[in-house]
């Protein structure tokens, strides 16, 4: 996607990103988040070329950029044992090659709905695994067998990005 083409982009979603981030965060921080959107856009353009639908991954960013604003960059380190997160991660400064929205939105396409509800409730929301076994209506011992393939997955998807 070449700047021309990124420009029309822009100016095709930027208003109707504008209304929705509007009543979901103050209004003195739209301009930002938009700001960081676009900026991830623009990142990832050659990303969106193939995309049947940039309006569809546009919103995805947006929301996952309200999430991260409300709950402070939530760090999923603390929900998963250290012996785990070494193997899981392959390195400790694995986030700084991808922003977190970045990671949560490829997260988003790569799981299940299910796998990523679970990965949602535990790692993002903080539920106990007692908790988002209620949500989901299975028993704990499932749930915990659900989130560990759940993080197995992410754990390949990290390979496949070059995260070692």
């Amino acid at each position: 996607m070449n700047q021309k083409e990124f420009e029309k982009l822009y100016e095709k979603h930027v208003q109707k990103l504008r209304k929705y981030l509007r009543g979901r965060i103050r209004e003195e921080d739209v301009d930002d988040m938009l700001q960081e959107v676009f900026y991830l856009a623009w990142k990832k353009r050659e990303l969106l070329c193939d995309i049947e639908n940039p309006a569809g991954w546009l919103f995805n960013v947006t929301r996952f950029k309200i999430l991260e604003s409300r709950r402070g960059c939530v760090d999923f380190e603390i929900y998963v044992e250290e012996k785990d997160w070494e193997r899981f991660t392959g390195k400790e400064d694995w986030m700084d090659t991808q922003s977190l929205t970045e990671w949560r939105v490829l997260f988003e396409q790569c799981l299940e709905e299910r796998e990523h509800r679970i990965i949602q409730a535990i790692c993002v929301e903080g539920q106990s695994l007692a908790e988002a076994a209620r949500r989901e209506g299975m028993p704990k011992e499932s749930l915990r067998r659900h989130f560990q393939r759940a993080l197995t997955k992410l754990r390949k998807i990290m390979e496949q990005q070059n995260i070692r």
